[in-house]
């Protein structure tokens, strides 16, 4: 006869005890927005410029300066896609060049975006924010096609 501890080792390695997940939530199935998986490949995109630019400076001596952190999702309130960049500077004429090479970089990915999904974004389909995390303050903002301090409402590019 067969001991319990070969049995289980048996039936554990011919996989047929069924595999549970710990929070049953995780396997709901919901449709997702097309922002949002918009959102995720330009997550994937971002992160991989910006980990490239740490590595080979370019010309762009704001970049230059230090890594720059993004996080990409999208805003189903405002159907927008919001980015928000985390990093040290606090002038905002070099923040104002970041986030422009991150709309041009975003912007640039409308090919594949077009090809992909079927979409391509615009200036106003963009909201961005950089945080100066050394200070947890916002320094500059850009929503609508408009810059913005976190004090003012809109202003003119």
């Amino acid at each position: 006869m067969m001991s319990l501890t070969k049995w289980v080792l048996i039936v554990s390695l011919t996989g047929i005890l069924p595999a549970f997940a710990a929070n049953d939530d995780l396997e709901t199935q919901e449709a997702a927005y097309l922002g949002e998986r918009v959102a995720s490949y330009l997550q994937t995109m971002v992160t991989g410029v910006s980990q490239t630019m740490a590595i080979k400076p370019g010309a762009n001596a704001a970049l230059n300066k230090e890594p720059y952190r993004a996080t990409v999702t999208y805003d189903p309130a405002m159907e927008a896609i919001d980015i928000s960049l985390v990093g040290t500077q606090s002038d905002p004429a070099t923040v104002k060049e970041i986030l422009e090479f991150t709309k041009k970089m975003v912007l640039g990915f409308n090919s594949k975006l077009d090809y992909n999904y079927g979409i391509v974004l615009g200036e106003e389909d963009i909201d961005m924010e950089y945080l100066n995390v050394l200070e947890n303050k916002t320094i500059l903002r850009y929503q609508g096609g408009f810059y913005s301090k976190p004090d003012e409402k809109k202003k003119s590019p």
